[in-house]
């Protein structure tokens, strides 16, 4: 795993670019919240807005604490802009959607 690799170098977050369906997307934030505990690494995720070869991807772009709990995420339904702030160990999020 990308992960594991980057944590090994002392790496404090991860930031994957990711395409998930809307049926692949639930598993994959359950799957970066247990990523984010097992290596004590803060996780932003970008996932894909729309439909892409005739898929349509799950949105929900979102970000971890290193505990793994989920700070804040966007919907499925409209992009957006996922802004976090993290000071003293303690994370803020705000969603931005985009007109």
């Amino acid at each position: 795993l990308h992960l594991a690799a980057a944590a090994k170098k002392g790496c404090t977050i991860y930031m994957p670019s990711i395409f998930f369906s809307t049926t692949g997307i639930l598993g994959a934030h359950e799957s970066m919240s247990n990523y984010a505990i097992k290596y004590s690494m803060n996780i932003l995720l970008s996932n894909y807005f729309g439909e892409l070869w005739k898929t349509r991807a799950g949105g929900r772009s979102a970000f971890w604490s290193a505990t793994g709990n989920l700070i804040s995420e966007l919907d499925e339904i409209n992009s957006g802009l996922l802004i976090v702030h993290g000071e003293k160990g303690t994370w803020t999020g705000s969603p931005i959607k985009c007109e």
